[in-house]
């Protein structure tokens, strides 16, 4: 006595076609792999080996916006920039401030870096550096709101 044959299946779609599985909790690894290995496989052809990566608020302006805003800074309708003697800080020191965030950085031999350790080396680096600096940085690094954040912020100083 033979067998009837069972009907055969309808073949299943490869995975990466099969949408309903991509975009479901079951394909969130393949997606994430995705947005991982697309971005690699650009930077090989491209061949580009060292990026920078930033997260959280580090936004870029539109050239025309920052184009304006540095204009801005620029002509602060002064006929003349201030005195060196009343600048706190030269663009030297900045510069060297800058560097030295960096090599701190690199040296730390870590690919990814928390923007927040950032922050808080640039915050470290402006307290000894230019103190209003430091205090305009830390009203929009730490989200001052009000006049008190200001008065408890200034009143830590020493």
């Amino acid at each position: 006595m033979s067998r009837p044959k069972p009907e055969p299946l309808d073949s299943a779609p490869l995975a990466y076609e099969n949408d309903e599985f991509i975009n479901s909790p079951d394909g969130r690894l393949f997606r994430m792999m995705a947005e991982y290995s697309e971005p690699m496989a650009r930077f090989r052809r491209q061949r580009i080996e060292d990026t920078v990566v930033f997260f959280g608020s580090a936004r870029f302006r539109a050239l025309d916006e920052a184009s304006h805003a540095l204009q801005l800074l620029e002509n602060s309708g002064s006929a003349a920039p201030a005195p060196d003697s009343e600048q706190p800080a030269s663009p030297d020191e900045v510069e060297r401030l800058v560097n030295s965030i960096v090599q701190r950085l690199e040296s730390g031999g870590e690919s990814e870096v928390p923007s927040s350790l950032i922050g808080e080396m640039v915050m470290e680096g402006l307290k000894d550096l230019d103190e209003v600096a430091y205090i305009r940085f830390a009203s929009v690094y730490r989200n001052f709101r009000e006049g008190k954040d200001f008065e408890k912020f200034v009143g830590n100083l020493d």
